[in-house]
This record gives structure tokens, C-alpha cells and sequence, in this order.
């Protein structure tokens, strides 16, 4: 008897009769072919749709980031000379650790790291702006990982989300470097959600430990 007519040729593990191949797909007319690349995609995952060289550069994580550093430079070259207030709250502080006088150091993770790049003999503008520079590198590396978690596997989809995180923080008033803590802080709360939900159980244990140790620099970011 013929397969598909009550035989029991099998395909893909099932009877004839009842296997759904793609051409039978497309010859009773229930899908075009160019429909089928999404019905075989993994659960919650849709068809790459490939896109141009810039889109599936910016989709990929060091692309998106290289966005977001072009950006926050472009902010440190027109803003950066100016320590803003709260910085210079820190900067004021590590000079008095430096002299050796009495000072209270709430907040100490950036504090701590900008005194050893100024006794490293870094400049005030480079020690904030490289502190600046790793804080929103973190953060976006972080916000990136967390989208290949819930985003839709697209690379327009991702080159967006990076072209979202590199300008999104230009239209505010001070893009984070006023206070250097809060965007440090804020970067490394974000890198705990993205080893969290991490799919898989691939080095769990790594993961949590590495969880913990950013999670005792981001509680020492704010009071």
C-alpha cells in the first residue's frame, strides 16, 4: 500500500498517514514555503531573518557595544571636563585618604577605585571617564545578555535594543556621569539579572558566586 495511504512507512518517528512533512505542507496549500522556516524554529524563537551587514553588527554583542562606547565618548568629549558635584564629593575624599586624614567613606566602591586610579597617576577627567566608560560597558553587555534571554532571536530585534541603549541615555540630562555610584550600581545590578536568567544550569554554581560578588559592589555603590 503507499505510504500516506494507511502504510506504515514511517517519518520522523511517526506512521506515513500521519507525519507533516514540508512539502505536504505545501502541496495542500496550508503554508508557503517561505512561512516554513518558522514553523521548524526552536520554541520561542523565530527565524533569523538575516539583514544587513550593519544590522547583524550591531546585533551581536560586541557591535552593540561598540555603539554604546562611541556614544558615551562623544558625551565625555563635550561634558567630561566637568566633575559635576557628586563627584567631586569623591574626589575630594580620595585626596583626603590620600593625605591621611579622618573621612567617611559611605558609598565605597567608587570612591576605592577612583583613589587607586588617581594614585595609579590618572588624571581626574580619565580616572571618572574610565570609570563611567566601564560602568555603561557593564550595563549594556548586561541589558544585551538579558535580551537574548527574552527578546524575540531576531537581529533586527537586537541591533535595535543596542541602538535603544546607546542613544536612549543621550536625551538625558546628565547620562549618568554626575554620579558615577548610581551608574556603577546600576551596572552591576543589571549583570546579576543577566547571570541569573542565564538559561541552563551550565556552571550554576560559578554563576551564583559571581552573583554574590557583584551584588556586594552594587549594595556598596548606595547607602
Amino acid at each position: 500500500m503507499p505510504p500516506g495511504l494507511g502504510g506504515h512507512t514511517a517519518i520522523g518517528g511517526q506512521p506515513a498517514q500521519f507525519a507533516v512533512t514540508d512539502a505536504r505542507l505545501v502541496e495542500v496549500g496550508a503554508m508557503s514555503r517561505t512561512q516554513l522556516p518558522g514553523l521548524t524554529s526552536r520554541p520561542g524563537e523565530a527565524a533569523s531573518s538575516g539583514g544587513g551587514v550593519p544590522t547583524r553588527f550591531l546585533a551581536s554583542i560586541p557591535g552593540g557595544l561598540a555603539l554604546v562606547l562611541l556614544f558615551r565618548g562623544l558625551y565625555l568629549v563635550r561634558f567630561g571636563g566637568d566633575p559635576c558635584w557628586m563627584n567631586l564629593n569623591f574626589l575630594l575624599e580620595a585626596k583626603a585618604v590620600r593625605f591621611g586624614n579622618a573621612v567617611e567613606l559611605r558609598m565605597p566602591l567608587s570612591r576605592i577605585v577612583l583613589y587607586l586610579l588617581r594614585e595609579a597617576g590618572a588624571s581626574t577627567a580619565l580616572s571618572l571617564g574610565a570609570i563611567y566608560l566601564v560602568a555603561h560597558s557593564l550595563l549594556a553587555v548586561g541589558i544585551f545578555w538579558l535580551g537574548r534571554a527574552v527578546l524575540r532571536n531576531d537581529p533586527r530585534v537586537r541591533a535595535g535594543l543596542a541602538i535603544v541603549v546607546a542613544g536612549v541615555p543621550m536625551f538625558a540630562t546628565d547620562s549618568g556621569y554626575r554620579n558615577i555610584a548610581c551608574t556603577l550600581g546600576a551596572a552591576l545590578f543589571v549583570a546579576i539579572a543577566a547571570l541569573l536568567v542565564s538559561p541552563g544550569r551550565q556552571r550554576l554554581g560559578l554563576r551564583l558566586c559571581a552573583a554574590v560578588v557583584l551584588g556586594a559592589g552594587a549594595a556598596s555603590c548606595r547607602p
